[in-house]
């Protein structure tokens, strides 16, 4: 009688312990929640939507084109998204000094969306001195959008020089500093989750079946987040 009044003390005594944890666990959730969320509302309002829909959405369009002309168009959109964010040819997609060379420099940007679109040109008055109706002539025609495509992603897509470059000048927040705050906000989520799950085996009978479903607990957590905010983003 007294062993078990003794043993149901020492689990009064352990109930704190697994109110810590479980307090640190929703905690450390909270922030993972406000972090992922945080990004997500960035994307749909922030910088990444404005150079969304200004410049990069353009580039899509131009790459999913069905006609040269059509492909020529939303280029030629795509670079007036660019001078409307105010990417001129002077500005860089770099922030450090010894990392702004030729190649991240807007003017090249520029001179390289110029060339697709003379490509475009050149389809254009080549396909109107040719009979569509040939199927050599068709199969020449889809080799020759295809390598307008080509173009568009070659190495990446043809304006990463402009998103880098919107990013350095003008939100160097979202280009430096929130990727550091996610680093810094991912390790204290995990060392949060570390501290809880020792503090709930210290009490547990079985510390690997515990370990295996907070684990799974942590993934399917993760998983909803990360699943909410990609739906988020995409609506």
């Amino acid at each position: 009688m007294s062993q078990s009044v003794s043993n149901r003390e020492k689990e009064e005594e352990m109930d704190p312990k697994v109110k810590k944890a479980l307090a640190i666990t929703i905690f450390a959730t909270i922030l993972l929640c406000i972090f992922i969320g945080s990004v997500a509302v960035g994307n749909m309002t922030g910088p990444s939507y404005q150079y969304q829909k200004a410049v990069h959405s353009h580039m899509e369009n131009a790459y999913g084109a069905s006609t040269p002309e059509l492909m020529q168009s939303q280029l030629d959109l795509a670079m007036q998204g660019m001078r409307q964010l105010g990417l001129t040819e002077d500005l860089y997609g770099k922030l450090m000094p010894w990392q702004q060379t030729p190649d991240w420099r807007m003017d090249y940007c520029y001179l390289h969306l110029q060339a697709i679109i003379d490509r475009c040109h050149e389809v254009i008055d080549w396909r109107n001195h040719q009979d569509l109706s040939s199927g050599q002539v068709t199969d020449i025609y889809n080799q020759k959008m295809n390598n307008l495509r080509g173009f568009i992603i070659e190495g990446g897509w043809s304006d990463w020089i402009a998103q880098n470059a919107f990013y350095v000048n003008y939100h160097p927040f979202y280009y430096v500093w929130w990727p550091i705050v996610g680093v810094i906000a991912g390790i204290f989520v995990i060392l949060a989750w570390i501290m809880a799950f020792a503090m709930l085996s210290a009490v547990s009978d079985d510390p690997i079946k515990l370990f295996w479903w907070y684990m799974l607990w942590l993934i399917i957590t993760v998983a909803i987040l990360i699943i909410a905010a990609m739906w988020m983003v995409g609506r």
